[in-house]
């Protein structure tokens, strides 16, 4: 797309106007005026996708063309755009948009809510742990002061949710409760859904249910996401510096009056 030169603005125009189209035909067919194949073209999207995320992806759109100019280039804003609707699909998808007629019996009903049997005699059973639950109720224990950033990079979770994680700290912990504080400017991911969702990725990971008490301010130490960015400034540095320092660039700069554009300058990873 990039190779013909295109407007970028125009594209998320044309992309929120037929997600526009798309809201309009999943409600009634009488507002549908386009020719056989686009009409084609728009039933079968309408079968594919369901209207939560239809308007997502039309916020998204329009929020990503009102932002556009702030974007380094138009083609990191638009690529930011379908990355931000890639994102948040998995989070949504994981919170129970399939029917729970078509998940596996085990994911229906965890083990820690399954209503025990009566005891016929009356008195309680006692049963011993096995020892995949003793290993999580001692992990569980000794869970006191984690390295939050090191948890986050072990949780197996994805989309808006990881986003949560990773831009929050560790403000510690009562009993079942954890709390946690929020990177100021982050407050567009504090949503009940991605909460929950955070919440239950805890749980199965320690095998204990959690609550979650997030709350938005200053962290105390440096967030992942934060961590995430430094690195990843200090490897343009790098980068920037080798190329400040490469024989054959300054060959070319002095020869031909160039100019290094530091802003493009990426680390090979």
């Amino acid at each position: 797309m990039d190779e013909r030169a295109p407007d970028y603005e125009a594209a998320l125009a044309d992309m929120a106007e037929t997600l526009h189209r798309l809201a309009l035909r999943q409600v009634t067919e009488s507002a549908a005026t386009e020719d056989s194949i686009e009409r084609e073209a728009l039933e079968t999207l309408a079968r594919k996708l369901d209207s939560e995320t239809v308007q997502l992806f039309y916020q998204i759109a329009i929020t990503g063309r009102r932002d556009l100019p702030l974007a380094p280039d138009p083609r990191s804003g638009f690529e930011m755009v379908l990355l931000r609707m890639h994102a948040f699909e998995p989070a949504r998808a994981a919170e129970g948009s399939e029917p729970a007629k078509s998940r596996p019996a085990s994911k229906r009903q965890s083990p820690e809510r399954r209503t025990p049997p009566a005891n016929a005699g009356g008195s309680p059973k006692v049963t011993q742990p096995k020892a995949g639950e003793a290993a999580h109720e001692a992990a569980v224990a000794d869970w006191t002061e984690p390295d939050w950033n090191k948890l986050v990079g072990e949780l197996s979770i994805q989309g808006a949710a990881r986003q949560l994680a990773a831009n929050c700290v560790y403000a510690g912990r009562s009993g079942s409760r954890i709390n946690l504080t929020l990177a100021a400017g982050n407050e567009h991911l504090l949503t009940d859904k991605v909460q929950r969702r955070l919440a239950k990725v805890l749980g199965d990971h320690f095998g204990q249910r959690f609550k979650l008490n997030i709350k938005i301010g200053q962290p105390g130490e440096e967030t992942l996401a934060a961590s995430l960015t430094r690195e990843e400034e200090e490897k343009r540095a790098r980068a920037a510096q080798a190329i400040a320092s490469d024989p054959n660039i300054n060959a070319l700069v002095e020869a031909f009056d160039a100019e290094v554009q530091s802003e493009t300058i990426k680390p090979v990873v």
